[in-house]
């Protein structure tokens, strides 16, 4: 049915509005000396990059070389721009006053080392932002215009030549009389450092001094900025619009329509991978719902369940958007889509001038005949069909024959290990001896349903590929146009000309050729329109760190909407306070709290309050990141045990991944604690000498967390200085707190508490915070180092801090659970065990991993396999059971007794066949 757009309030649109502008006001670049600026080059001399006149410019080695570090450090919440044409001077804004020394135009840079070992710096110009927060603040009060019309379609991207500088005077005359822009005509010759200082310091002095626009350029890293121009325009048009998608609907009015289900005869999901039972049903309820939620906690393979959906979603010929605030989350998806899962092409990275570019390329490539042909290379797609539906059937056979034959092995092994006597007992013995021997092994029967599901997997991928090559060249045949239009659109320089364009294409089509587009959701309105539904299905990745405004365009460009994330990492940072969020719910007519609290509810949190069944919400609970120790904690504080680990290898088990170091330091004043910092640095640099000649896939890669900013900045300062650049970049050294390393993981973290028993209680007491702490403890994969100042006892009893530095040391170790023992089993057990040692493997009885119990798990090396050992009476696994273990990377061989008492050395083979194939 099609809603009724009176359904939904427009005034909710527009107070979230209002809470993102009041909210990320303070992300404005308005001070290029902020304190939140600690790396800075000036350019002195001639502006030689801006105006394309060269590609790279030098920089001095000792400042390049420190710039670059950091930038590789911080990347994950900084960034490098280069800044250009300052305005300086006092901004009024009634009985506000405020000194600014702010750049006009900003650029994204790179700094990168030539062959020779000397710095270069290179910015890209297509990348490039206009302040319009800062026009906006300039403007004179009797001016009328759009900026964007007026000058960001003049200025557009490419080389600012000395005509691009007359054009921007002359706005900036009639837009804002009292700037002073005499200085710019001196362009190219740039302002030095000096200069600039110096009329900083006459606006302290002289606060008549009127606002000047002087060519300055710098290099400055500094926190990432929130690009809110495309949000807060999107979300004007959505409060104006006549039609809102269903998603928005059944967030903000979830009993108004009814659920949209497809027919329960839609064929089976086509996947290239084997999908756990919470993966299947998330896919199923996306494909289903208006809103659906996946809570996936660390490690637990929630970016690949979404390329799985994706691609199923694909495969039906659908269109997908995913997008996320974080870049992060939304490459590694496309990572895994194009690599793993072998689908690379059909991919859009929308947002960045780099990413602009790759696009740009691909149509080029594929309007010049370079992708794909006419179509007749290879079978045909309805021939790849074919061969997937039988794939599809013979697994279907073999599920069912594995099913009956599992009976049979049961039923003939109650008669041949009878104790019972008598003629009666021994003709069963006798008759079930003669029909083993007629019977099927049942490991034969998993290998070859194993062997299917590889060839489905595959087969899935051939057929999502040639549909998609099937479908361009009819796109090319018949619609060619529509491409050579986009790609026209992604040519212009102007911005409104680019706009235009986008407006007359039929993004139907498009979605033919590229179905799937990536996206951080500030840079979505780049390359996407937005009507109404316009995606079959988007998916909000890592959607706690989301606030709600910035994510109702994405909810406004789908049919259908999945949110994904986990409520036990970190909520997105709100700096809107209390009074405003409550004067705009009063102005817009909004109750107080609830769904409309923006401060503490991001959009996984509205979304979980306002789903009406649960089966729209789905729980990961296969964790694959790290070592049992390192997860262990978190499994049981925040999860509640639900999580199956499933690297519960007995090498894993015997190896302590968890080390505390006490360090006896002090936290000064200033929040740093020197002492720890020291041995953590130590430690650090003695890592990186041991694995100085390994390949570099034998390296580790290296996190450095503290839960305090002074610390992690103290600590970075340390790095920069005695890390050697190609160091940093070969280990992936990031330095941060919780909040940088929020979907990130290293193979090793060193984590710096920084706290001592004199620290302040404000900082225990953030300590203490479940979600921060949660992301702190679950980055490590291989091993996780604390560093620590404080004796756990001096802590209260109930505080995360202790429970974790007990469970760390080893004292409040996760209790192990012991199998049920059935004595008529022991026996089966024992023999099979006795054999197995004699070929060399060790033998673990009744191991446990992922929460289930193997009757044995059998060690050769480095390699495994378990056992299901199925006597009287019988013990079953389901076949979903198997392809756990599997998943696990633990083949598993059913041994029913009656086979091991006709055949054990045919037994004995399908193991060793099991443990060569984990290898």
């Amino acid at each position: 049915m099609r809603e009724n757009s009176s359904i939904l309030n427009p005034n909710i649109i527009r107070f979230f509005r209002e809470c993102y502008v009041a909210d990320n006001r303070r992300s404005v670049l308005w001070d290029i000396y902020h304190k939140s600026i600690d790396h800075r080059i000036a350019i002195e001399g001639r502006e030689d990059l801006l105006n394309g006149f060269l590609f790279t410019i030098p920089l001095d080695p000792e400042r390049g070389q420190e710039i670059r570090k950091a930038a590789h450090l911080y990347r994950a919440e900084k960034e490098l721009l280069y800044a250009s044409l300052m305005v300086v001077g006092l901004l009024r804004d009634g009985d506000e006053e405020k000194n600014i020394c702010a750049p006009l135009l900003t650029h994204t840079a790179e700094v990168e080392e030539d062959e020779g070992g000397n710095l270069l710096l290179r910015i890209d110009l297509e990348s490039r932002q206009i302040n319009y927060h800062l026009l906006d603040a300039v403007r004179a009060g009797e001016v009328e215009g759009d900026i964007e019309a007026d000058i960001g379609a003049e200025l557009g991207t490419g080389p600012l030549t000395f005509a691009e500088i007359g054009i921007l005077a002359r706005f900036l005359k009639r837009w804002s009389p009292e700037l002073d822009c005499s200085n710019l005509f001196l362009y190219p010759e740039l302002h030095s450092e000096r200069e600039l200082r110096a009329c900083v310091k006459e606006i302290e002095v002289n606060r008549v001094a009127p606002l000047r626009l002087l060519p300055y350029s710098t290099l400055l890293l500094l926190p990432k900025s929130v690009q809110m121009r495309g949000v807060l325009n999107e979300l004007e048009q959505i409060a104006e619009g006549d039609h809102f998608s269903k998603p928005l609907h059944r967030l903000f009015s979830p009993t108004s329509i009814e659920v949209n289900r497809i027919s329960n005869k839609s064929r089976s999901v086509r996947t290239p991978a084997v999908l756990s039972d919470a993966q299947q049903r998330a896919l199923v309820s996306a494909r289903e719902n208006a809103l659906s939620l996946l809570v996936g906690p660390p490690g637990t393979g929630k970016s690949f369940t979404i390329a799985c959906i994706a691609m199923e979603h694909i495969s039906r010929g659908e269109s997908v958007l995913i997008a996320s605030k974080m870049n992060h989350a939304v490459d590694v998806v496309g990572t895994i889509i194009e690599k793993r899962l072998g689908a690379a092409g059909m991919v859009v990275r929308a947002g960045g001038s780099h990413y602009l570019r790759e696009l740009k390329g691909k149509l080029e490539r594929l309007l010049s005949g370079m992708i794909v042909g006419d179509g007749d290379e290879g079978e045909p797609a309805r021939t790849k069909e074919k061969r997937l539906r039988q794939l599809e059937k013979k697994a279907e056979q073999l599920e069912r024959e594995f099913t009956a034959t599992e009976k049979k092995w049961s039923r003939y092994g109650e008669w041949i290990v009878s104790e019972e006597s008598g003629a009666v007992a021994k003709l069963k013995g006798m008759w079930g001896r003669w029909r083993a021997g007629r019977t099927r092994a049942l490991s034969d029967i998993l290998h070859n349903l194993e062997g299917v599901s590889l060839q489905r997997i595959d087969a899935v991928t051939d057929l999502l590929i040639k549909t998609r090559e099937e479908k361009i060249v009819v796109v090319l045949k018949k619609h060619r146009a529509e491409l050579q239009k986009f790609l026209s659109g992604l040519r212009a320089r102007r911005g409104g000309r680019r706009e235009e364009i986008f407006d007359e294409l039929d993004y139907r089509t498009l979605f033919q050729v590229f179905p799937l587009w990536l996206t951080n959701l500030s840079d979505a309105h780049r390359s996407l329109p937005m009507p109404s539904e316009l995606f079959d299905l988007a998916i909000i990745d890592e959607a706690t760190q989301c606030d709600v405004a910035s994510t109702l365009p994405i909810l406004q460009r789908a049919k259908r909407v999945l949110i994904t994330g986990d409520p036990k990492q970190l909520r997105h940072l709100s700096f809107l306070s209390n009074v405003q969020q409550r004067g705009l719910q009063e102005q817009y007519g909004l109750p107080d709290g609830g769904i409309y609290d923006y401060r503490s509810m991001s959009i996984l949190d509205v979304v979980n309050s306002q789903l009406q069944s649960q089966d729209q919400v789905m729980f990961l609970d296969e964790h694959y990141r790290s070592l049992p120790q390192i997860i262990g904690f978190s499994n049981r504080e925040f999860y509640h045990n639900r999580l199956r680990v499933m690297k519960e290898f007995p090498q894993a088990k015997a190896i302590s991944s968890l080390t505390v170091i006490e360090c006896s330091g002090q936290q000064e004043p200033s929040g740093v604690n020197r002492l720890e910092g020291e041995r953590l640095l130590s430690d650090l640099l003695q890592i990186l000498e041991d694995q100085r000649g390994n390949r570099q896939d034998a390296v580790s890669t290296i996190g450095i967390l503290s839960p305090f900013r002074v610390q992690s900045d103290y600590l970075a300062e340390e790095i920069v200085r005695n890390v050697e650049p190609e160091m940093i970049e070969r280990h992936d050294i990031i330095v941060g707190t919780a909040y940088t390393f929020q979907g990130e993981e290293r193979d090793v973290m060193y984590i710096s508490l920084a706290v001592d028993a004199s620290s302040h209680h404000a900082r225990f007491r953030y300590l203490h915070r479940e979600d921060a702490f949660n992301v702190m403890v679950t980055r490590a994969k291989r091993e996780g180092r604390i560093y620590s100042s404080i004796s756990e006892k001096t802590l209260p009893p109930d505080t995360l801090l202790r429970k974790y530095l007990r469970y760390a040391h080893g004292a409040d170790a996760l209790p192990k659970s012991t199998p049920p023992r059935r004595r008529d089993h022991d026996q089966f057990v024992e023999e099979v065990s006795t054999a197995l040692q004699q070929k060399d493997c060790h033998v673990h009885r009744g191991w446990m991993i992922a929460g289930l119990y193997l009757d044995i798990m059998v060690e050769r090396g480095s390699l495994y396999c378990g056992l299901n050992l199925i006597g009287a009476p019988q013990t079953v696994l389901s076949l979903e059971r198997y392809r756990m273990f599997l998943r696990a990377g633990v083949p598993v061989v059913p041994i029913p007794q009656a086979e091991w008492s006709l055949n054990p050395n045919g037994c004995i083979e399908a193991i060793e066949s099991a443990l060569l194939s984990s290898g």
